[in-house]
């Protein structure tokens, strides 16, 4: 299959993906069992979804950034089993969250390799660029997950 076709199809797909989380979210917010089981499909679809794209990118990539995207895709694939045993265990009178945890750690251990593996690839003129950048997103990141999750959790803790 052609690369610009392959493009098209990841961008479908993800526009797909989106929209037909909050289609879901929107119109079946009432009946709790559609809702959960479909939240439950789109949240495991996603990251498994990335990990399959980018270790196929990984497979067909010649170039020195090939762990590059071997890494961003093992990073992807724990995030899916975090999300995974996160989901099973939630299940359980018990919580076992020593199995998230090492997910969690191993999800950042490997971005954070690619991340490293970025920086050795690039010229050392545009690392200072791309790590003020990096750290703008992750300062976005931090403020909207604060805005949107951490601070009603703890209002509604309150």
């Amino acid at each position: 299959m052609d690369w610009l076709v392959r493009k098209k199809l990841y961008i479908y797909y993800t526009l797909f993906h989106t929209l037909g989380y909050y289609i879901l979210l929107y119109f079946w917010q009432k009946n709790e069992v559609v809702n959960t089981t479909g939240e439950n499909l789109f949240l495991l679809a996603a990251p498994l979804t990335s990990s399959i794209i980018l270790y196929v990118i990984y497979r067909k990539q010649k170039t020195n950034e090939k762990y590059l995207w071997l890494f961003l895709s093992l990073g992807c694939f724990f995030n899916f089993m975090t999300v995974m045993t996160s989901r099973y265990f939630s299940q359980k009178e018990f919580l076992y969250l020593e199995w998230n945890d090492s997910f969690y750690i191993l999800q950042i251990g490997c971005f954070l390799i690619a991340f490293i593996c970025k920086i050795r690839i690039d010229e050392h003129h545009h690392l200072l660029k791309f790590t003020f950048d990096t750290c703008i997103l992750m300062a976005a990141a931090i403020a909207f997950s604060w805005h949107f999750i951490i601070r009603d959790l703890q209002c509604g803790s309150g």
